[in-house]
């Protein structure tokens, strides 16, 4: 996936080290997964070079591939309350072309910016890192705000953990978007079925005006299920414990009832700007849409929805946003997340309505909502968001 700068590169603290990559070759994803063996450009989650800890996946009962850590020639998955053991011939490690980083996680709230390690129940998972007993960190998955690793044989949750992120995502810049040509939506009263939303800090051709069925939603997520047979828990190889990095801010803020300076630009030019916004929808979750005109519009329940943008939130980044195209509904793992709505991340996108100008939106199970003309479009060629640098903490340099 590659993602297209559509602004120039702002400033992040100093204390993050990083220079601004605007200007480079568009990169593909950056995460692959080597079978059997740790390869070259292996992510080291924590220990050191002579004694390593990566991070491997594994299917599990639950029909779902799980992260977990690599050492001394197994993977070890933290399910159903116990720590599964497989030869990494039987495993995957995990690889990156960009550098990669860690940051804090508070209260459960993970940074938009984290990489997606798959889902589970519906609900994404991140790769995560805990000090097992204030210690030794060990890596896992993030689930519903919690880090799970394995360890001594059984599965240890925690809510003290860190999520891992880009520290650098390479981009080109992208060309000036089309100028938007959105027409004053009608106030409209959101159907009954609702649509995805619910935001945390997220080209196609319309079939003409005809309102698109917004996607049904789907049950609560539950647990994951036990394995029925799990594997004989073996002991972990302790590897030399690493020095916390300090925690990165979140790029993405949103600012009530006003454009601030470092608003996010989904589209149009400085003259005729397109922004993006939320508002609250009535199935209890925030949605993101398009901030024109002094208005910000929603796509929701086949409607949509325009409130004044003095009663909306628009986002705002402190690093440079991009753009990457979405192909056969599959998002890339560096997207920014939107929210989530049934426990399904959203993210943000942009499509061009009946091939022409662009609109921005919500990104939902794979189809990008949004409104346009009293109405909620429902797209499956777009683009997604998401940083072309992200700012997270470098790698945690290990103790000796």
């Amino acid at each position: 996936m590659k993602f297209r700068n559509m602004k120039p590169a702002l400033a992040i603290a100093a204390s993050f080290g990083m220079m601004a990559v605007v200007g480079q070759a568009a990169a593909d994803e950056p995460l692959s997964w080597s079978k059997g063996a740790v390869p070259a450009n292996a992510v080291l989650a924590a220990g050191t070079k002579a004694q390593p800890m990566h991070i491997c996946r594994l299917p599990m009962p639950d029909k779902n591939v799980h992260p977990g850590k690599a050492v001394n020639g197994n993977c070890y998955v933290g399910f159903g309350g116990k720590e599964i053991k497989k030869p990494l011939a039987e495993a995957e490690v995990l690889a990156s072309s960009a550098p990669v980083g860690w940051a804090d996680v508070k209260g459960g709230k993970v940074p938009a910016s984290a990489l997606s390690a798959g889902t589970a129940n519906g609900v994404t998972m991140h790769f995560c890192r805990a000090k097992h007993e204030g210690k030794t960190p060990v890596a896992g998955k993030e689930w519903k705000g919690n880090c799970y690793y394995g360890y001594g044989g059984k599965e240890i949750k925690t809510t003290e953990f860190q999520v891992m992120g880009l520290t650098k995502v390479a981009a080109a810049p992208g060309p000036t978007a089309p100028a938007p040509t959105t027409a004053a939506a009608k106030p409209a009263v959101p159907a009954a079925a609702p649509a995805p939303g619910a935001a945390t800090g997220a080209v196609a051709k319309a079939a003409g005006p005809a309102a698109a069925a917004p996607p049904a939603p789907t049950a609560a997520p539950v647990a994951p299920a036990k394995p029925s047979a799990p594997a004989t828990p073996a002991p972990v190889a302790k590897p030399a414990p690493a020095a916390a990095a300090p925690a990165a801010a979140d790029p993405l803020s949103w600012s009530k009832g006003a454009v601030p300076a470092n608003a996010v630009l989904a589209a149009g030019t400085k003259e005729q700007p397109m922004h993006i916004c939320r508002l609250p929808m009535p199935d209890k979750n925030v949605h993101p849409g398009k901030a024109v005109n002094g208005n910000c519009y929603v796509g929701f329940g086949g409607k949509e929805i325009k409130v004044p943008l003095k009663d909306a939130e628009v986002l705002a980044s402190s690093a440079p946003t991009g753009w990457a195209d979405v192909k056969g509904g599959k998002v890339p793992a560096n997207a920014l997340k939107a929210g989530v709505v049934n426990g399904v991340a959203m993210h943000f996108c942009r499509a061009k309505h009946e091939g022409k100008a662009l609109h921005a939106g919500k990104e939902y199970k794979g189809t990008c909502y949004y409104g346009y003309g009293g109405k909620e479009i429902k797209a499956t060629e777009f683009q997604v968001m998401g940083l072309t640098k992200v700012a997270a903490a470098p790698a945690m340099p290990p103790k000796k």
